[in-house]
């Protein structure tokens, strides 16, 4: 079973992951597995985004958005769940 600390470790590395993909390209896979796949609910729609999709997007982002940052605002870890959740605020202008 993994540790509060090492949730928390992982936790670290993706919010410095997000904030710049391009730096922290090799903390990736220590961060999410390449089988993971995250199901996103819409009311019409479900979405499932790979590992692969999320490095685009994380990249693309960051690319056309510079000056974006995400700070974790909160954190919580449960250790029964082996589940971290962060709560960002994000700042920066945002290029469309």
């Amino acid at each position: 079973m993994i540790t509060r600390t090492e949730m928390m470790d992982v936790a670290t590395r993706y919010v410095a992951y997000i904030n710049d993909p391009i730096k922290c390209a090799n903390d990736l896979p220590l961060i999410l597995s390449k089988e993971s796949v995250a199901k996103i609910p819409f009311v019409a729609v479900s979405l499932a985004i790979s590992y692969d999709d999320f490095k685009m997007f994380a990249e693309k982002t960051y690319q056309e958005n510079k000056d974006m940052c995400f700070t974790a605002t909160m954190t919580l870890c449960d250790e029964q769940q082996c589940c971290v959740a962060i709560l960002f605020q994000a700042t920066g202008t945002v290029i469309s």
